[in-house]
C-alpha cells in the first residue's frame, strides 16, 4: 500500500512589522522581514509602493515608490527597512487616514510574491465638553480641545459645530496653531428643542487633516 509523503513547501515568504505605532505628523518607519526557504541562494529585487487609501480600499492614489535589491542565502532571513517621510503622505491623505504599502518581491525569472499592510495613521483625540446644563431656550457653552499633531504652523484650521435641536445655524471659528499646540475653543448657542440631541464637531484643517467627533446633550424643559 503507497502512503502520501508530506512535501514541504520552500518558497520565499515575507511580512511586515511596524516599529512604533505610526502617528499622524510622524514618518513611518516599517520593516519588511523576508525569509528565504528555498534550497539555494536567491538575488531579490524588491519593489515597495505607498498608497493613501481609504477602509473601504475604492480609491488608491500612489504617492512613493522604492526598489532595491538583495542577496539572501538558503535559509537566510533578513530585514529591509522602509521609510515613509512624513512630507510625502501629508498632502495627500484622505479622511480615514489609511495607508496602504506593498512590497513586489521577484526572484529569478518567474518568482514573486506580493506582502501588503494596511496602516490607519493614530490622530489626535478631539474633547467636547459642556460646559453647564442644557435647558431649553438658555444659553449654553461647550469647549472644544485638540492638539497641533505636526512641527509645522496651521494658519487655515477651522471649527465647525452643528447639531438639530442645538444650533440653527452652523457655527464656525477660525484658528491658527503653533507646532504641537494644544487649543481650546469655545462655543456658545442656545438648544430650542428638548431631548437627546447630538452636537457634531469637525475640525478643518485645508490640505492637512480632518477631526471629527460627537457629543449627546440632553436638553432639558426650562
Amino acid at each position: 500500500m503507497s502512503r502520501a509523503r508530506a512535501i514541504s513547501v520552500q518558497e520565499i515568504t515575507g511580512k511586515f512589522k511596524e516599529l512604533e505605532t505610526p502617528e499622524l505628523g510622524h514618518d513611518i518607519n516599517l520593516t519588511l522581514v523576508l525569509s528565504n526557504g528555498m534550497p539555494s541562494d536567491k538575488t531579490i529585487t524588491v519593489n515597495f509602493n505607498a498608497n493613501v487609501t481609504g477602509y473601504t480600499r475604492r480609491i488608491m492614489r500612489n504617492f512613493m515608490k522604492q526598489s532595491v535589491s538583495i542577496s539572501m542565502a538558503s535559509k537566510e532571513e533578513k530585514e529591509i527597512p522602509f521609510k515613509i517621510p512624513y512630507s510625502k503622505y501629508i498632502q495627500r491623505l484622505l479622511d480615514d487616514k489609511v495607508v496602504e504599502v506593498t512590497a513586489l518581491c521577484k526572484w529569478d525569472d518567474t518568482g514573486k510574491v506580493l506582502i501588503s499592510k494596511i496602516i490607519t495613521l493614530k490622530t489626535p483625540s478631539l474633547n467636547i465638553k459642556v460646559l453647564g446644563d442644557a435647558v431649553i431656550n438658555n444659553p449654553l457653552s461647550a469647549e472644544i480641545t485638540f492638539t497641533n499633531p505636526l512641527n509645522e504652523p496651521l494658519s487655515d484650521c477651522r471649527v465647525l459645530a452643528e447639531g438639530s435641536g442645538l444650533i440653527k445655524q452652523q457655527i464656525e471659528k477660525k484658528i491658527s496653531l503653533k507646532p504641537k499646540e494644544k487649543t481650546t475653543v469655545t462655543i456658545e448657542f442656545k438648544p430650542y428643542m428638548r431631548g437627546s440631541k447630538q452636537l457634531n464637531v469637525v475640525v478643518f484643517c485645508t490640505k492637512t487633516f480632518t477631526l471629527k467627533d460627537f457629543l449627546i446633550i440632553v436638553v432639558k424643559k426650562s
